[in-house]
């Protein structure tokens, strides 16, 4: 499966500029919705997130994403970063993200007292974008993320779609795999309002 996975990322990136496109990107948004992933049993929540480019240039983004599961295990993620597009040409951009993370973790065990953990994290991306059609824009990722304090060290791959539902509605479909460990992964649906 992971082999599939990189190689439709490979296709991706060496197709987006051949692509016959009609419409451009829109980085001032904010967006909302269901998160879901396999670590801990099935963690489900909520997400939210935003972005606002500054006079065509520098993009801060942000972000909270809250999941627990049927073990009262509740995990908090938020997240800050900056970011750059560098347009390949009126098509297609490559994409660059710098973020610090920090996580709050509370586990209730039955009849036990709560236990609490948190960590910072601090990450950098680097990825390509680009509009298959008037009304959807695909994009791919790679993401290093690094533990501050601790030799952890993660790896992500980002496949994303928005597809136009009205002009400042948007729909938004968003996979995410933890490439160093097969048994994380992650799937996003969120409504996206532009601006």
């Amino acid at each position: 499966m992971k082999l599939i996975n990189n190689l439709f990322i490979f296709l991706l990136l060496g197709t987006l500029s051949a692509v016959s496109f009609a419409s451009g990107f829109n980085d001032n948004y904010i967006e909302y919705g269901h998160t879901k992933d396999t670590a801990t049993d099935l963690n489900k929540g909520f997400i939210v997130r935003g972005s606002h480019q500054f006079k065509n240039t520098v993009i801060i983004t942000g972000g909270y994403r809250i999941t627990d599961n049927n073990a009262s295990y509740e995990r908090e993620f938020y997240e800050l970063g900056f970011g750059k597009n560098i347009s390949m040409n009126d098509k297609s951009d490559i994409t660059l993200q710098a973020s610090t993370h920090y996580f709050n973790g509370e586990y209730t065990p039955p009849s036990l007292s709560t236990e609490n953990s948190q960590a910072n994290f601090h990450s950098v991306s680097v990825g390509v974008r680009g509009l298959l059609t008037g009304t959807t824009r695909a994009s791919a990722s790679y993401t290093n993320q690094i533990s501050c304090g601790t030799s952890m060290n993660d790896n992500f791959l980002t496949l994303k779609v928005v597809r136009d539902l009205t002009q400042n509605f948007h729909l938004v479909a968003e996979a995410i795999e933890l490439t160093n460990n097969n048994k994380t992964n992650s799937l996003n649906i969120l409504l996206r309002h532009s601006f």
